[in-house]
């Protein structure tokens, strides 16, 4: 097969015709790519996706035709491409097929929906990723679920373990703390399993138990105990403090289950347990705090009344020079499934602390009431130093080229280092 070795250097003038943004490369992956064109010396512009890097060809390769290639990495410690065959964008599911019989892997239509799909969108992929993949799909409910925590895993640059896997995958199977919380209580009274510390944090989830919150400051104290008590920055405070603080640690819901699972408890309890572990840790993993951009996505229990729900939160915003949240730009995408106007998403975004909301809904009749009390909202927000630019209504069905996608936008994933969430 040909090779294409990436040039250690080249010519000035052809510095100045490739891309600045190079394409990161590591061993084993596989990446479609064509020559755009030829240079003296063998040299050559690959196209691998939207990035363009410059290559020396052992032989020479047609101009703008696909390929698909695999990173090598050579005993002078250099990267290369190897042909692997010629690739046709039209043919993904040809290819994806081809692929797998080149490395002898089986030919499932799970492995090769997701090894046509990572091939279509350029994703960075090696032979034992989708042997690992194939595994964990085989468990899988919902395959199309699984590949695509699969494809995030990938494009988050998540460790590739099939704890990452099913702790994602536990963000998208439908089960509410709430819901799990309420079974695992109910499983260790009929096993007589007496955890007192476990069973107090688990109450604070049970439906109907109502907090009275009359105002802002109120709800952002509520919201930063229940957050500290669900563990959601458990890591972090241990990471930071690991030989003290241990009291604090373990009033907090998620040590409180990993010690569970480290006991002699029926399986029935540590079933329920690890469930509503890899519930935290997925939405754990949706969150990311990467140089000056942060990316949260929160998920906690609420009460009104006698309706219980998860509420889900994610914010997106970038930071100011001292490293705090920036309060003047920011996202924000709240989804509740209340009890009578049912599911309902409120897309808030900040612009020089200029608010503009869409709430959409599929009872138009909201929408009168919603506009008679814009003044109270206006007041409040005038409070707090921000200002009411306008406020739309719209249907999740309105507009399907702009509709909210709650799925997606409640599973969108990123990198996890003992993330620390602040209110």
């Amino acid at each position: 097969m040909n090779d294409i070795r990436i040039g250690p250097s080249f010519q000035p003038n052809l510095e100045r015709t490739i891309s600045s943004k190079l394409l990161e490369l590591r061993q084993g992956q596989i990446i479609m790519g064509h020559v755009n064109k030829h240079f003296p010396n063998n040299m050559a512009e690959v196209q691998a996706g939207s990035q363009r890097l410059l290559a020396e060809l052992s032989a020479p390769l047609t101009t703008d035709k696909n390929y698909w290639f695999q990173v090598q990495d050579n005993e002078d410690g250099k990267l290369s491409l190897k042909v692997l065959s010629a690739a046709s964008p039209v043919n993904l599911d040809g290819g994806a097929d081809s692929l797998l019989e080149q490395w002898s892997l089986p030919r499932t239509n799970d492995l090769k929906n997701l090894a046509a799909q990572l091939l279509n969108e350029k994703m960075p992929f090696n032979k034992e990723m989708l042997l690992l993949a194939g595994k964990w799909m085989e468990s899988a409910q919902d395959s199309s679920k699984a590949i695509e925590t699969i494809k995030e895993m990938l494009q988050r640059n998540l460790p590739f373990t099939e704890k990452v896997f099913t702790s994602l995958m536990a963000t998208r199977d439908g089960n509410t703390m709430n819901n799990l919380a309420g079974k695992l209580l109910s499983e260790m009274s009929a096993q007589q399993l007496s955890l007192p510390k476990l069973e107090e944090t688990l109450r604070l989830f049970e439906t109907g138990k109502n907090v009275d919150l009359p105002d802002g400051g109120a709800i952002k104290e509520h919201l930063q105990r229940l957050l500290h008590t669900i563990g959601f920055s458990y890591e972090n405070e241990l990471l930071n403090n690991p030989d003290g603080g241990k009291g604090a640690q373990w009033n907090q819901l998620k040590p409180l289950l990993l010690d569970v699972l480290k006991q002699d408890a029926p399986a029935s309890v540590k079933e329920l347990a690890n469930a509503l572990t890899d519930k935290i840790t997925g939405l754990q993993l949706l969150s990311q705090d990467s140089g000056p951009i942060t990316q949260l996505m929160l998920q906690f229990p609420l009460h009104f009344q006698h309706h219980s729900m998860d509420a889900t939160l994610q914010y997106s915003g970038k930071k100011t020079k001292d490293g705090k949240i920036d309060a003047d730009f920011c996202r924000i995408l709240f989804y509740l499934d209340l009890a009578y106007l049912k599911e309902t998403a409120i897309d808030m975004h900040v612009q020089k602390r200029i608010v503009h909301l869409t709430v959409f809904n599929e009872n138009r009749e909201i929408e009168p009431l919603m506009k008679s009390m814009l003044a109270g909202l206006r007041e409040k927000l005038n409070e707090v130093q921000y200002s009411l630019s306008s406020i739309d209504f719209k249907s999740f069905q309105e507009d399907k080229e702009k509709k909210i996608d709650l799925d997606s936008k409640r599973n969108n994933s990123a990198y996890y280092k003992g993330v620390d969430y602040r209110i």
